[in-house]
């Protein structure tokens, strides 16, 4: 099995499998949990489920568990409904499970981030406190979450600038000198001064 080094370039919190990237870090990976995996036979032939079913599962457990990420949404639920009426091989069992809970948390954090920009504040920490324990969906939430106390921050900030005395906005342009947005609003305050002056 193949590591990979991955880097979390992102504000938020990243999760690979079992692996958890924080903003700015990074750390090797199993391949197979960055949906790089090779493909079965029959999927490479183009073949109908069933064939695909019937060639995937002949493969080695390790294989299979391999591959299960990198499956289309067809396959997978094709493979999952055999062990489903067929004993699945011991290791295997337990990554089926594992991999329809991912792709079940993915398809619900996908639905959940086209819901939650139309939520109130409150609706917003409901779910929060709802899914609390399913990461995926998680770091929706916290996202939606996180942009919507930004845009309150410089919301805070345009009131209170009209308000700053112009040592206060001098003070307040060298605080939020490394914040792009909050250095925005201030020198456009700064700017309107200028021009009434």
């Amino acid at each position: 099995m193949t590591k990979k080094h991955v880097v979390n370039n992102t504000t938020a919190t990243m999760h690979c499998g079992p692996y958890t990237i924080y903003p700015g870090q990074g750390r090797f990976v199993e391949s197979h949990y960055l949906g790089e995996k090779p493909t079965p036979k029959a999927q490479a032939d183009n073949l109908s489920i069933a064939d695909f079913v019937a060639d995937f599962v002949k493969q080695k457990q390790d294989l299979e568990i391999e591959q299960l990420p990198g499956l289309s949404p067809e396959q997978f639920e094709a493979v999952f409904a055999h062990y489903q009426s067929n004993k699945p091989p011991q290791k295997l069992a337990p990554a089926l499970v594992a991999e329809k809970t991912r792709r079940d948390s993915i398809a619900l954090a996908d639905t959940l981030r086209e819901s939650v920009v139309g939520m109130s504040d409150e609706q917003l920490q409901a779910q929060l406190l709802d899914h609390a324990a399913n990461e995926i969906v998680l770091v929706v939430l916290e996202q939606e979450k996180a942009a919507r106390d930004r845009q309150a921050f410089l919301q805070s900030i345009a009131i209170d600038a009209k308000d700053f005395d112009d040592e206060e906005l001098a003070e307040s342009l060298i605080i939020y000198g490394e914040d792009a947005d909050a250095l925005s609003i201030l020198q456009a305050e700064l700017a309107s001064r200028d021009t009434n002056a």
